[in-house]
Order: structure tokens, then sequence, then C-alpha cells
């Protein structure tokens, strides 16, 4: 679970932004990188659920929280490819069944 840098879901208002940037060669340069961009996360959504409250998040906490999700799906997945299930989501019923009479 991620703590949101503010606990608000309601969107700051912005009025200007004092400087706008253009690469010098866009095919090259990219301009791609900005720190402390947030995120508003409200009650409801996945990415709450995900998160774990609502609130404003940082895109390092989000991508944080999916990078975690996306590796818990993919072992799951190779666990289930590999022949085994995870104890806690699956019994046999015969093993089960047979106990039941020994």
């Amino acid at each position: 679970m991620s703590n949101p840098i503010n606990p608000s879901t309601e969107k700051v208002t912005q009025t200007r932004f004092p400087l706008s940037l253009a690469p010098s060669s866009p095919s090259t340069f990219p301009i791609s990188y900005a720190e402390n961009i947030w995120d508003v996360v409200t009650a409801g959504q996945t990415l709450a659920a995900l998160l774990g409250q609502p609130g404003q998040y940082d895109q390092h906490a989000i991508n944080e929280a999916l990078a975690q999700l996306i590796q818990n799906v993919t072992e799951l997945f190779w666990q289930l490819i590999n022949g085994g299930v995870p104890e806690d989501t699956h019994s046999d019923f015969s093993d089960d069944f047979t106990d039941d009479f020994n």
C-alpha cells in the first residue's frame, strides 16, 4: 500500500505555466522527463484500490505499485505454467475426499 503525497482528491487549480520547452532535436532528445508529477486518485477507482486509498500520488509511487502488480501476476502465471498452483488457492478434491475416509 502506498501513502499519498496529499490525502486530498481535489485538483489544484493551475493558472499559468511560466515556461514552455521544446527539444532541439525531437527525434534524438525528446522531452519526456519531469519530476514531482502528481495524479489525483479518487475513491472507487481501480488505482485507489491498488494504492490502498484515494489521494494525490506522485508518478513514481504509481509506477512502483503497477510494477509490483505486474511482478505478482507474472510470478503467478509462471507457477501455473510450471504446474504449480499456490496452495492457498487450490485444493485437490480427490485428496480431500480420501482424507475424510482414512
